[in-house]
């Protein structure tokens, strides 16, 4: 038997969703349960396993959505500036310090890149941004994610893990930097899933010859994929975009969904 929980997001300051999440797969380790916790959500800001490590989860116990399609792992930052460095020609740059990145300034080129430190890194060594300056900077450090900056425009964000595990593409719109394509990767630098983004809340996926015209149809592949049994659970620990999705290709799995909290709302509150 498999038990898969799937949730949309997780952060430094988790909610209750993801603290009740965490109880039931100790809880579920003790049985020695199959157990997987699939998160849907996109991480820019961060990378996934550093916060699901945060709060108690185990790397093999964590799927992304977005990593599914791939053959990367859920994985700590282990991708240094001392490998960036190896990718850029040498002598055709100087470097720029600052508290959370190091800006690569490109020679006659009016071009950089900013590499930002894995925070998630800086927190296991006790780094915050108020004594960061008494930590001096090493190659040996971890890149989270990098951007690149020609004639002062955005062109590329680039996000790592062991490797680069996806790119975000801009182009110049109305005076801002609008993102247009998303790609993720395989280990050996393949592209494995691609995103266009057409709007705010629209996207159309690629993952091979298959096209996926939404998000929730991307969840729903991800499901089907799971190959699911009359011998599995899936728990919904929150419901959009996932709800239907599980239950339209749940085959003949049991699925169950939680409800966390009754939240006090006064003006819906009636006197009998």
């Amino acid at each position: 038997m498999r038990i898969f929980n799937i949730n949309r997001g997780i952060g430094w300051a988790s909610s209750g969703v993801e603290y009740a999440q965490i109880y039931r797969a100790r809880l579920l380790r003790m049985i020695h349960a199959d157990a997987k916790f699939i998160f849907t959500d996109l991480f820019t800001f961060e990378n996934i396993e550093h916060l699901t490590k945060a709060i108690g989860f185990q790397d093999e116990e964590v799927m992304w959505l977005y990593g599914f399609f791939t053959d990367f792992s859920v994985e700590p930052c282990s991708y240094t500036f001392r490998d960036l460095e190896k990718t850029l020609e040498e002598g055709s740059y100087h470097t720029e310090e600052h508290a959370d990145y190091i800006r690569y300034v490109f020679q006659g080129k009016d071009a950089y890149i900013n590499a930002y430190f894995a925070r998630g890194y800086d927190r296991s060594r006790g780094i915050t941004d108020e004594n960061r300056a008494s930590f001096p900077h090493s190659g040996n450090d971890f890149v989270q994610r990098t951007e690149l900056v020609i004639a002062g425009n955005l062109l590329r964000k680039d996000f790592y893990s062991s490797g680069k595990i996806f790119s975000e593409y801009y182009a110049r719109r109305d005076d801002k930097a609008v993102e247009y394509l998303r790609r993720f990767f395989n280990r050996n630098g393949s592209v494995a899933l691609e995103e266009m983004i057409l709007g705010e809340e629209k996207s159309i996926f690629k993952v091979g010859k298959d096209l996926v015209y939404s998000k929730e149809e991307l969840i729903a592949k991800l499901i089907r994929e799971l190959a699911l049994t009359r011998e599995d659970v899936v728990i919904i620990d929150r419901a959009t975009e996932i709800g239907q999705a599980v239950i339209r290709n749940r085959k003949e799995a049991c699925v169950g969904t939680v409800v966390h909290a009754e939240h006090y709302n006064e003006p819906s509150e009636k006197e009998d």
